[in-house]
């Protein structure tokens, strides 16, 4: 009943919620399948395709397949709740509370990465569990083609892996398994699963993970004052993702359960533990965002429903079950209910969700004139990628290409490699024209002047036009949308992408 009403709730929130940019880039990519992708590895956009092919290229079918593992990855938390040791009770509310989170209600129900490598993490854990604990060594196997597709959902999936693995390490009773064939063959499994892939990244040189271990992680490029300001932004966000009692009882849960797995030597609980660990420990160390623990602490979160079911025993008193029951509804439910509101509030007005139907009619009918004149349809451009693909999905009808040019912002998060797919490489538009796609507000945190693109576009071009300025309101908040009309595109230079170079016009627009 709640798995349904949780399916059922989601299928509707997205007739109202626009399509995200992530979600929209997920599309895209899906239109140009492929063995790996510069961010991620490519089951996202496999699971796109298919799931656009069943369920249609709408936002309810764009998220159906992502939605449909949300509610089975639920279904798979409350396996392993019993599993670990739970009762029926404490496995029903350990669930609820985590279809109730912030996260749970915005992120993992759109089309996002994280969506299936937490199903494919929760389904391995609890193969890997039956492997270890029951002895039945075929579940091994059956672990390894989990892994496979864990890996082929996000790589940082890895963590997982090496949790188990320092969990046989520490556990006297098991260790015995690192001795047989069995999980040695299943990681033979998941690497034949992963081998396409790993070709693909071998082709590209390990471009997409060199980029990921040497610029997504903050303490990299960061000062000290700078990386711990990065680590508190990251675990502010995660209290508000999770809702803050939820978080504090997340972190107190990891201690207080590897305590108790180490001390009454409870192997369930210290299971538990090692899978939450390291992901919880290298995302809050690296402050990277809030969404990138979080299928951490979705492990720790049942790691710490099982530390209280210990504690309070099985038979507590009347007055302690009304005590249990005020803390869960009062700490709990109702913060994670009301932040969960605010956020979808909030998100159905964001730039990220809202306005870019309007964006790509704008640029369907300056495209069209230009067809409707005898010339070949234009390129669609722009500086990053989120306009881009939601131009493109919400063009789904006109045939356009799309590139990315003039990478002139210093946010990493919104500039992607333009060699990958599904961008038109720009040496191959030599003499084409352009229609050139900016916003005033850009990632770096200020306003680009339509000046800036006039002046850094004309030497690029034989012809480029005053702007078509589109103006969208939303919630008394104004955006401005600059479309360029190029003609007959010179071909990209060394200079065209020049990271910081609008913020150093802004701050200088005489050149001085």
């Amino acid at each position: 009943m709640l798995l349904t009403f949780f399916l059922l709730l989601h299928i509707l929130k997205s007739l109202f919620l626009g399509v995200h940019v992530d979600e929209a880039n997920w599309w895209m990519q899906s239109r140009h399948l492929s063995a790996g992708y510069y961010f991620h590895p490519p089951f996202t956009a496999f699971l796109v395709r298919v799931g656009t092919f069943v369920f249609g290229d709408g936002a309810v079918g764009l998220r159906m397949a992502h939605l449909l593992l949300a509610a089975a990855s639920l279904a798979l938390a409350y396996l392993l709740c019993r599993e670990m040791g739970l009762d029926g009770r404490w496995s029903f509310f350990t669930v609820l509370l985590l279809a109730c989170l912030p996260f749970t209600n915005y992120w993992i129900t759109m089309v996002v990465v994280d969506t299936p490598m937490i199903f494919f993490a929760l389904l391995f854990a609890i193969l890997a569990w039956r492997a270890i604990a029951a002895g039945e060594s075929g579940y091994w196997y059956l672990a390894g083609i989990s892994v496979g597709f864990m890996l082929l959902s996000k790589l940082q999936s890895v963590l997982f892996i090496l949790g188990i693995l320092f969990f046989l390490v520490t556990s006297p009773g098991f260790r015995s398994h690192l001795k047989r064939k069995e999980p040695y063959l299943a990681m033979v499994l998941a690497l034949l699963i992963l081998t396409p892939t790993i070709a693909w990244y071998a082709v590209h040189h390990f471009e997409p993970i060199i980029y990921q271990l040497t610029s997504r992680p903050g303490f990299l490029h960061s000062g000290p004052g700078d990386y711990l300001v990065k680590v508190a932004k990251h675990a502010g966000w995660e209290a508000l993702s999770l809702s803050p009692f939820v978080y504090l009882f997340s972190i107190i849960g990891l201690v207080c359960g590897g305590y108790l797995g180490f001390r009454r030597r409870k192997p369930e609980l210290l299971f538990l533990f090692w899978l939450a660990l390291p992901g919880t420990v290298f995302f809050t160390l690296t402050g990277g965002p809030p969404r990138w623990g979080f299928s951490s602490h979705l492990f720790s979160l049942v790691l710490a429903m099982a530390s209280a079911s210990l504690l309070m025993g099985t038979t507590p008193s009347r007055r302690s079950r009304q005590l249990q029951a005020a803390a869960y509804w009062g700490l709990f439910l109702i913060p994670c209910l009301a932040i969960t509101s605010l956020t979808l509030y909030l998100s159905a007005s964001s730039t990220v969700h809202s306005g870019w139907k309007e964006v790509a009619g704008a640029v369907d009918a300056l495209a069209s004139a230009e067809e409707g004149g005898g010339g070949t349809a234009p390129v669609v451009a722009s500086p990053y990628y989120f306009i881009s693909s939601e131009i493109a999905y919400h063009q789904r009808g006109h045939p356009l290409e799309y590139t990315i040019a003039f990478l002139v912002y210093e946010n990493e998060v919104m500039c992607d490699n333009s060699s990958y797919s599904p961008w038109v490489p720009l040496d191959r538009l030599e003499g084409r024209d352009f229609l050139f796609v900016d916003e005033r507000d850009n990632p770096d945190g200020f306003q680009t002047p339509a000046s800036f693109w006039e002046a850094k576009l004309a030497p690029y071009f034989r012809e480029v036009e005053e702007p078509v300025v589109l103006r969208l309101s939303s919630h008394g908040r104004e955006r401005e949308i600059y479309i360029f009309r190029c003609s007959g595109f010179k071909g990209p230079d060394a200079e065209m992408d020049s990271r910081g170079e609008a913020r150093r016009y802004v701050e200088n627009p005489c050149g001085d």
